[in-house]
């Protein structure tokens, strides 16, 4: 039964490890496009830009910077961070429910499926929280 415990346990952990992987993927995009568009509307560069190109091009000023704005909404609303974070934890608790099994060949099997149940709901119910 150790062994069964240890594969769905494994599986749980590599799935957990994906979601986390797209959490910090999109996070990591979205703060850096950010960071790159920030710098992009800057006062200094439009000031710089706009006495040596045609009035026009300082809309695409202010639209850089709404769509900076945007974005900064959109990543402090959707929680992505935190939900990386909590992914984090849950990564930590899996870590050491695993080292629980693997240390233990004779792990009572009501105590598995206690601690296994809910975080195999915690993950499930991650990617679809909001904060």
């Amino acid at each position: 039964m150790n062994d069964q415990h240890l594969e769905m346990t494994v599986r749980l952990y590599e799935r957990l490890e994906e979601q986390l992987s797209v959490f910090a993927k999109r996070g990591n995009t979205i703060e850096n496009t950010i960071l790159v568009i920030s710098v992009f509307t800057s006062g200094g560069l439009w000031l710089i830009a706009a006495q040596v190109l045609p009035q026009a091009t300082t809309w695409i000023g202010a639209v850089f910077s709404t769509l900076t704005t945007g974005l900064t909404l959109y990543l402090y609303s959707s929680g992505v961070n935190k939900k990386r974070q909590k992914a984090i934890a849950l990564h930590s608790e899996i870590s050491e429910f695993l080292g629980k099994i693997r240390g233990n060949p004779e792990f009572d099997d009501s105590d598995f499926w206690n601690t296994y149940k809910p975080l195999e709901h915690k993950i499930r119910t991650l990617s679809f929280e909001r904060e």
